[in-house]
């Protein structure tokens, strides 16, 4: 955007801030700004600690799963006021079952980290962001998800080998923490923009997301499966376990040699899909596509991590 400037006085030069931006802020005439000169640029900047986004979004008329993605993009994008307005007491969830719009907005909030409800009205509800107090960051957070999916990993298949029905259900719930640190891995980034590395990090947290989804479906499929899988298809579930360790090796330290051992991993389960595919029972086909989506998503992870560790 552009701006003319204009004089004022006998000696001063003087331009107008974007309107967008003094409201969202909620800049006020007596307000201070830092100003940084960088070459011909001139950097205007707030006092973090003073600075507060706030938005409106209104989910009137809007589905279940889309109220759902316009609240968690609000929180995603870093908003330390969210004021979410509706226009009908009542809606529809997932099941089509009518609930209160309030109950509904109240349950997506539980799954936010670092934010509460502060005030709510019969047309609104009010979010505000507490996360001070939370002492985490990307780096702290990203290890926990990755724990996290590679424990229900181990834990899927302990119980396959078990055939235990009850557990393998139960490990689909852990998906709910997993999505809970992602998405506050998301605002983090976008709270702290001035890194330059983020574009990397968010690719990352939302190919995690994906990974996590299908290690939480999983489970519930098997659970259903009235006959055990194959020790081919056991084997292939393990060694697509070991390729996400591997990953998370290259997270934590990173280095040749765990890149070539994440990548040598991947294509010895590739190997196994191939000479199996065609021998295998339907349910153990339905596996070896779920977890290929595992397989292909850990390339682009660890392309991402070679793009931040690149130094010149």
């Amino acid at each position: 955007m552009k701006r003319r400037v204009i004089k004022l006085g006998t000696a001063t030069l003087v331009a107008s801030l974007p309107s967008k931006w003094i409201k969202e802020f909620g800049i006020k005439q007596g307000d201070y700004l830092d100003v940084e000169e960088a070459n011909s640029n001139l950097i205007l900047s707030l006092d973090k600690e003073k600075v507060s986004k706030r938005i409106e979004i209104d989910i009137t008329n809007l589905e279940y799963r889309v109220i759902y993605k316009y609240i968690f993009a609000a929180y995603k994008k870093g908003y330390d006021e969210i004021k979410i307005i509706f226009k009908s007491s009542e809606t529809t969830d997932e099941g089509g079952k009518k609930v209160k719009t309030i109950s509904l907005i109240q349950e997506f909030v539980q799954n936010l980290m670092g934010v509460e409800i502060i005030d709510q009205k019969e047309d609104y509800v009010l979010v505000k962001d507490f996360s001070k107090g939370i002492d985490l960051d990307y780096n702290q957070l990203i290890k926990r998800v990755f724990s996290l999916i590679i424990e229900m990993g181990e834990d899927t298949l302990k119980n396959i080998k078990s055939f235990d029905k009850k557990a393998l259900e139960s490990i689909r719930y852990r998906k709910n923490n997993v999505t809970k640190f992602l998405n506050y891995c998301i605002r983090f980034i976008n709270k702290n923009a001035q890194n330059p590395n983020n574009t990397f990090y968010a690719v990352v947290a939302e190919e995690l997301e994906e990974i996590s989804d299908v290690y939480s479906w999983v489970p519930l499929e098997l659970s259903m499966n009235k006959a055990k899988l194959t020790d081919v298809s056991i084997k292939f579930y393990s060694k697509v376990n070991e390729s996400l360790s591997a990953l998370f090796d290259i997270y934590c330290i990173f280095n040749k040699e765990n890149l070539n051992k994440a990548n040598r991993l991947r294509n010895e389960a590739f190997e196994i899909i191939n000479k199996s595919m065609a021998k295998v029972p339907k349910q153990d086909a339905i596996l070896f596509c779920r977890m290929t989506a595992v397989l292909t998503l850990i390339p682009d992870i660890y392309h991402q991590l070679i793009a931040v560790n690149i130094k010149q």
